[in-house]
C-alpha cells in the first residue's frame, strides 16, 4: 500500500505556473477584502473587491476560502476550504488531528504554509505526489456545489415543523430520555445501559454497564479492542457493532433517540420553519454531515420526523429519492449482466429470491414476504461488504423488527445468510470481481476517488475491505446528489430546504405539487445519467398539513415520547 508521511515540497520556480488554467488564462485569489489577480506569468495585479463581479462575469476562476458575498451563477469558484478538507480529512499524515471545523488558521498551520496562495500550491503538490485525479475542472465543480448550497440556503423557506409538538418535546427532554431509558431497562432485565446524574437529571451512557451486559451474553465476541484489551466504544465503532447484534435492536433505537435529544437546539422562525444545516464533504465518501443539534430533523430517529414535520395549510413538503440507487450504480460500475437483468425486473429482491430458487415463478411480495425481505436484507448488506456473521444479524433484525413474535431464530438467520452469500457470489461473479479489483487497486495506489474527483486516502483507519469496496458506490451516489442539487439551484427557482443521503426535500404550494415534482425528477434523472446507464426510478412522498409522513419504524418510540409529553 502506498503511504505518504512526508510533506510534499513546494518548488519555488513553479510558484504560480502550476495554478494557471493554461498559458493564456489568469485566475483570481479572494481573501476577505483583498482581491488579487494573477496573470499567466504569475504576476500579481491588485484589484478592488468591487471588481469581483466583473472577474466572475469574465469567467476567471476565483480561489477563495469563503463563499464570495458578491457572486453570479456563472462564477467559477475553487473553494479552498473544501480542497483542504479533502487532504486533511483522510491523508495518513493528518488523520490523527482534530480540525474542529477546518478553520483557515488550523488548515494553514497543518499544511505548513502562511497564506492562501501557498495553501493552494501545497494542496496541488500533494495530489501530484500521490497521483490522484485532481483537476481544475473537478475543483470548480466542487466549488459550484458550495455556491449552490449557499444559494439554496438564502432562498429556502425552511423545513416546516409542528411547533406545538416540538415545544412539548423540548420542554420535556430530560423526562423523555429517562422514560426511554426505563423502557429499555425493562426490556433488558439486569442491564445498566444508562445512568442518571442526580444533580442535573441528565442521562449518560454507562460504558461499564454496557460492557458487562453484552459480555454476559457473549455479544462482545469479535468486538474491536483497544491496545490494552478493552472494547472500543467510540461512537463509530459502537454504531457499527450494535447493528450486527440482533438482540440490541431496541437499545439501538433508544440510543439514537437519546443521542438526538442530547444538546438538541431547535429554533423556528415566524413561519414555523427551521433552517437545518449540514457540513458539505464531511465524510470519507464526500457526503454531507447533517448538523443534528441545529435542527436537522430527518437525521434523527424516524419518530421525530413523523410527528415533528408539518407544512402549513395549503403548503406541501415533497420528498424525492432515487429508488434502489446503490444497486443501479453498482451495475453501471461493474457491468454485471446478471445483476442488470435482475434489477430490470419488476421487483429486484423477489427476482433474486426466484433466481436462487427460494420462491417459485409467479411469487409476489404478498405471497412470499419473508423470502423477499431476506433477499432485500442480503442484497443491501452484501453491497456494504458484509460477511456471513454480519449478514445473519442483518437478516434477523430486518425480519423480526417491529414484530410481536420472532419470525426467524438467530440460527435460521445464520443458515439463510450462509445460503444467500454462497448464491450471491456465484450469481454476481462479475460484480464481485469488480469489487475485489477496486479493493486491491485502492490498497495499491493508496486512495479512492469519486466520479467528480473527491479523494479519500487509504490509512490505518481506512483500509478494511468493507470500507474500500463500499466507497465507489457511496461516492458515486454522493456525486449524483451534488449534481442534481447544483442544477436545481442554478437552473430553477425551486425551494430545496434540505437533502439527506439520496433524498431531496422541497417546499411548494399544494397547487404546484405536480409541476414541482416533474421539474425535480428531470434534474435528478439528468444527474443519474452522468453516473450510470441504468434508469433509476424516483420515489416521491408528499406531506401536507393533513397528511403526515408515515414510517412504521417510528411507532414504538413515538408512543413512548407522546406518553412522556
Amino acid at each position: 500500500m502506498k503511504t505518504s508521511s512526508a510533506s510534499p515540497a513546494i518548488n519555488a520556480d513553479l510558484k504560480y505556473r502550476s495554478l494557471v488554467i493554461d498559458e493564456s488564462e489568469p485566475f483570481c485569489l479572494l481573501d476577505h477584502d483583498n482581491v488579487t489577480i494573477f496573470d499567466h506569468d504569475g504576476q500579481a495585479i491588485n484589484a478592488r473587491p468591487s471588481d469581483v463581479l466583473d472577474i466572475a462575469n469574465a469567467g476567471i476562476p476565483i480561489v477563495s476560502w469563503y463563499v464570495p458575498a458578491v457572486r453570479t451563477r456563472s462564477m467559477k469558484l475553487i473553494h479552498l476550504q473544501t480542497e483542504a478538507k479533502m487532504i486533511l480529512g483522510s491523508h495518513p499524515r493528518w488523520i490523527d488531528r482534530d480540525f474542529n471545523g477546518f478553520t483557515q488558521p488550523d488548515c494553514l498551520a497543518a499544511l505548513e504554509v502562511t497564506n492562501l496562495i501557498e495553501a493552494y500550491m501545497r494542496i496541488q503538490a500533494i495530489h501530484e505526489v500521490e497521483g490522484t485525479p485532481w483537476s481544475l475542472a473537478a475543483a470548480i465543480e466542487r466549488g459550484s456545489y458550495i455556491l449552490a448550497l449557499d444559494e439554496l440556503r438564502q432562498r429556502s423557506a425552511g423545513l416546516p415543523v409542528n411547533v406545538d409538538w416540538w415545544s412539548r418535546v423540548l420542554r420535556n427532554k430530560s423526562r423523555i430520555k429517562v422514560i426511554i431509558a426505563q423502557e429499555v431497562a425493562t426490556a433488558y432485565p439486569g442491564s445498566r445501559f444508562w445512568q442518571q446524574d442526580q444533580e442535573t437529571g441528565n442521562i449518560h451512557f454507562n460504558q461499564s454497564g454496557f460492557v458487562e451486559y453484552i459480555g454476559r451474553r457473549g455479544w462482545d465476541e469479535g468486538w474491536p479492542q483497544l491496545g490494552d484489551g478493552r472494547l472500543r466504544l467510540d461512537r463509530e465503532t459502537l454504531d457499527q457493532q450494535i447493528k450486527n447484534i440482533p438482540g440490541l435492536a431496541l437499545f439501538r433505537q433508544a440510543r439514537d433517540a437519546i443521542n438526538g435529544l442530547q444538546g438538541l437546539q431547535l429554533t423556528w422562525d415566524q413561519n414555523d420553519a427551521v433552517h437545518p444545516g449540514s457540513t458539505p464533504y464531511h465524510t470519507k465518501t464526500g457526503r454531507n454531515q447533517p448538523r443534528v443539534r441545529q435542527g436537522f430533523i430527518f437525521a434523527l430517529h424516524p419518530a421525530f420526523r413523523v410527528a415533528g414535520v408539518r407544512p402549513a395549510p395549503g403548503r406541501a413538503l415533497i420528498a424525492l429519492d432515487w429508488s434502489k440507487q446503490e444497486p443501479a450504480i453498482a451495475i453501471g460500475l461493474s457491468r454485471d449482466p446478471n445483476y442488470r437483468a435482475a434489477y430490470q425486473s419488476d421487483d429486484l429482491y423477489l427476482e433474486c429470491a426466484r433466481r436462487a430458487g427460494a420462491v417459485p415463478d409467479g411469487a409476489t411480495k404478498y405471497s412470499h414476504p419473508v423470502e423477499r425481505q431476506t433477499y432485500k436484507a442480503a442484497m443491501l448488506g452484501i453491497g456494504y461488504g458484509m460477511g456471513e456473521r454480519s449478514l445473519a444479524a442483518r437478516i434477523y433484525t430486518d425480519l423480526n423488527g417491529g414484530q410481536d413474535t420472532e419470525i426467524v431464530s438467530e440460527d435460521e438467520a445464520a443458515n439463510r445468510a450462509k445460503r444467500v452469500l454462497s448464491w450471491y457470489n456465484g450469481e454476481f461473479a462479475v460484480l464481485q470481481a469488480h469489487l475485489d479489483g477496486e479493493y486491491r487497486h485502492a490498497l495499491d495506489r493508496g486512495w479512492c476517488s469519486s466520479p467528480d474527483g473527491w479523494v479519500a486516502f487509504v490509512s490505518s483507519e481506512y483500509n478494511r475491505r468493507p470500507q474500500l469496496i463500499n466507497f465507489p458506490v457511496q461516492a458515486a451516489g454522493a456525486t449524483m446528489l451534488r449534481r442534481a442539487v447544483t442544477s436545481l439551484a442554478f437552473e430553477t427557482d425551486l425551494d430545496i430546504c434540505q437533502t439527506l443521503h439520496d433524498a431531496i426535500y422541497l417546499n411548494c404550494d399544494e397547487r404546484a405539487v405536480s409541476e414541482t415534482i416533474a421539474i425535480a425528477e428531470e434534474h435528478m434523472r439528468r444527474a443519474a445519467e452522468t453516473i450510470t446507464d441504468v434508469d433509476i426510478e424516483i420515489d416521491v412522498k408528499v406531506i401536507t398539513h393533513e397528511v403526515r409522513l408515515e414510517d412504521p419504524r417510528a411507532n414504538q418510540l413515538l408512543a413512548i415520547i407522546n406518553t412522556a409529553i
